[in-house]
């Protein structure tokens, strides 16, 4: 898919899932996902009354958010956004960087948002963090830091 493409392919994703568009009504879940590190990192889970979904993550600054949108459009082929405000009133320090919940994304990921009717919201948090978080990934790791090296 060509840039551009991708670009307004996100953009459109990006206003039927802030709620500007309806439908599609937005629903966020936050959770914390524990990383290998033992430290929980704060993440959105979006999704549309239509099953499709988007992974938000709140980056510790705005290089960090930067390089991890340009690992994971670039290098890992992720349908991303962020880092630049693209919610102003919900991102003012523009720390959040987000991909849409598409198949592989992250490896083994099924597309869209998981089947959660019914299910208690613990356990949504925890599938959701199996299932659609991967602290594996160079983005992932980049936008929490956890690439940098502790001495």
């Amino acid at each position: 898919m060509a840039p551009g493409a991708v670009l307004t392919s996100v953009a459109l994703v990006a206003v039927a899932l802030s709620g500007c568009a309806s439908p599609p009504v937005d629903k966020e879940t936050d959770v914390n996902c524990l990383a290998p590190d033992g430290v929980e990192h704060r993440v959105e889970m979006h999704c549309d009354n239509q099953g499709q979904g988007a992974v938000v993550l709140h980056c510790v600054d705005n290089a960090a958010c930067e390089a991890a949108l340009a690992i994971a459009f670039g290098v890992e082929g992720k349908t991303s956004t962020g880092c630049n405000g693209y919610l102003p009133t919900d991102d003012p320090e523009k720390l959040k960087f987000s991909w849409v919940m598409e198949a592989d994304q992250p490896p083994g990921a099924a597309a869209g948002c998981l089947n959660v009717t019914g299910v208690p919201q613990e356990d949504i948090k925890k599938a959701f963090c199996d299932n659609k978080m991967s602290f594996t990934e160079a983005s992932v790791k980049k936008c929490y830091g956890l690439d940098r090296v502790v001495v």
